[in-house]
């Protein structure tokens, strides 16, 4: 996967940063979902071996448990 930031640059390779906060729920708690990144657990454990492309997939299923989260925690499910 490339991005292109001007016209006149060259391709830079995306780098995708560990959302990681430190408070990992997935793996000290046992959760699903982490309560600090909200990526699944097994995206938690892999994250070290994914390629760029996954590791953009695995943000989007955060951001896709944050919304759900916050959507339960606005209905009061929690």
């Amino acid at each position: 996967m490339r991005w292109v930031f001007k016209q006149d640059e060259k391709p830079k390779p995306l780098r995708v940063s560990n959302p990681c906060i430190g408070y990992c729920s997935a793996t000290s708690l046992g959760d699903a979902v982490c309560l600090g990144c909200y990526r699944d657990f097994e995206d938690v454990r892999d994250w070290n071996g994914y390629t760029e492309h996954q590791k953009v997939i695995a943000m989007m299923k955060a951001h896709q448990n944050f919304k759900e989260a916050e959507r339960k925690k606005a209905s009061g499910l929690s």
